[in-house]
């Protein structure tokens, strides 16, 4: 490209464009630490593992694509407004499933709005929140099929009691729903697979002209959460049974011996005391099962109001969240990584100070396996569910002026907002780049922020020495990101004991009680 051409293109470019002087994803301390210790990371797990190979290929690319996320020098959408003749350039994005708290929080973004527009109906829903004893959460951080039974068995427990509590009221053929969410991580960055279930509190029944409608039920009392936990162990002990026997056949030694270890310790349970914790707090809807295994623990106080649309979205924000919060991650004077909570532990603990290449080590655990669906829907919701057709039906369309509006809005915008079935059919299985970066973080790429005229996107530049001519015009940076070198083995008294180890179970680490984190 010669420079006569250079200039021609970049005419009519910001110096600065507004959107990359906001957010510099490698003005961050994850970003740092990404860069500089993620081969270290590689390369130490490589002569760690028996293989040789190391971590998964989907572990490495997903570190690799997160130092190229935002960064311009590695391509971007050019953006033009018709009004004023201005451009604008958008760097990609890397969409990282647990890495990247910006493209994380774009995806629970994008998740929540579509579940509040299009999904749930109005109700008062409830968040049930299932967590496992520490001897098995390997297990299911690993076992993909073993983690669906299990929540399977979580949810069919809940479904029966509602259903249950409906044939008392004389509710007959009652029929439930409910959105699951899978997070893998504890508050002390620990890794802690558990699910976050958001339900209504009321079922479904057919009327006589055979449509459906939401019959409401009474928030259960502490007893009654109490029977569904024991309910839930009970089911799941079973499942992770039928699981140790077919894990004989496996040919991962460290899987059978986790799932063998748990089984065999023994399946009874116990009730535990639900009423108080340690440290005198009381608890409310929730119940600890004492197991030969461990701890299990269900929780039910979190509910938000028929008519709370804007809280039933931050709750479902709240279970489909990042891992991190980038404000509380920081480096110590010598280096270390230092995470801080955003509230005391139940011990006392402020704060999580590790090494480097350990605190990598824990957000590789976070990264799911490969077509490991992290959203996971029940009953009516379900895929193949007769009705999920007709629950549609009984979601009203967003009411204008209920979500933060953008400074101008696309013809199309205005047409949802007028035209309740325009809404309806424009319903797609995603939801498009700018709009999650409008809702998210309030950053408008097709609304020009001088004349307020909608902007479209004219082109993709992907090829370097384009990019590199473009960006060099205008005054911006063009070094391309890159990892670091790995680098020498470290000392023994810097390897950290408790750091997680994907293959060996008894390796990992936990807070010496199951309490929820």
């Amino acid at each position: 490209m010669s420079p006569t051409a250079v200039e021609r293109a970049c005419a009519h470019i910001e110096p600065a464009p507004a959107t990359y002087a906001r957010r510099r994803p490698d003005k961050t301390v994850l970003y740092g630490l990404v860069r500089e210790h993620a081969e270290t990371l590689f390369a130490e797990a490589r002569d760690r593992s028996d293989s040789g190979y190391g971590y998964p290929v989907h572990v490495e690319n997903e570190f690799r694509r997160y130092v190229e996320c935002g960064i311009l020098s590695h391509g971007f959408l050019r953006v033009h407004c018709a009004g004023c003749g201005r451009d604008e350039l958008v760097a990609f994005s890397c969409k990282a499933r647990a890495v990247c708290p910006s493209c994380v929080g774009r995806r629970m973004s994008e998740t929540a709005a579509r579940l509040v527009d299009e999904k749930l109906p109005h109700a008062p829903y409830r968040q049930w929140v299932f967590s496992f004893p520490r001897r098995i959460r390997v297990a299911l951080a690993k076992d993909t099929q073993l983690l669906s039974e299990v929540l399977r068995a979580c949810m069919r427990k809940v479904f029966a009691y509602q259903r249950k509590k409906a044939r008392a009221l004389g509710l007959s053929g009652a029929k439930t729903f409910a959105v699951c969410f899978v997070q893998r991580f504890g508050s002390l960055l620990q890794m802690n697979p558990h699910a976050h279930a958001v339900l209504p509190d009321g079922v479904l029944v057919r009327d006589e002209a055979s449509a459906l409608t939401l019959h409401e039920l009474s928030a259960p009392t502490t007893e009654e959460v109490e029977a569904v936990a024991l309910s839930v162990v009970k089911a799941v002990l079973r499942v992770l049974e039928r699981a140790a026997e077919r894990a004989d056949d496996d040919d991962e030694p460290a899987m059978t011996a986790a799932l063998a270890q748990a089984v065999a310790s023994g399946s009874g349970a116990s009730q535990a005391p639900a009423g108080e914790r340690s440290g005198g707090r009381a608890t409310r809807r929730a119940a600890m099962v004492q197991t030969a295994l461990g701890m299990f623990c269900v929780h039910a106080d979190t509910s938000v109001a028929a008519d709370n649309r804007r809280g039933l979205e931050r709750l479902l924000r709240y279970c489909a969240r990042p891992a991190l919060a980038q404000k509380r991650l920081s480096r110590t004077a010598s280096g270390k990584v230092r995470y801080t909570l955003r509230k005391p532990y139940y011990t006392g603990q402020t704060e999580v100070v590790l090494e480097p290449v350990a605190f990598l080590r824990r957000l590789a655990a976070w990264i799911p396996p490969v077509r490991q669906n992290q959203v996971r829907y029940y009953g009516a919701l379900a895929s193949q569910s007769n009705d999920r057709e007709a629950l549609q039906h009984l979601v009203s369309p967003p009411v204008p002026g209920s979500a933060p509006e953008p400074v101008g809005r696309s013809a199309q915008a205005r047409d949802e907002a007028s035209d309740p079935e325009a809404h309806r059919s424009r319903r797609s299985y995603r939801r498009s780049w700018a709009r999650l970066l409008r809702r998210v973080f309030a950053i408008e790429i097709l609304i020009c922020p001088h004349c307020h005229g909608e902007r479209t996107i004219i082109s993709a530049i992907t090829q370097a020495d384009t990019v590199a001519h473009i960006l060099t015009h205008l005054g911006l940076p063009t070094d391309t990101s890159e990892l670091a070198h790995a680098r020498a083995p470290p000392q023994v008294d810097m390897f950290c004991a408790d750091d997680f180890d994907m293959f060996r179970a008894d390796d990992w680490p936990a807070p010496s009680d199951d309490r929820l984190a």
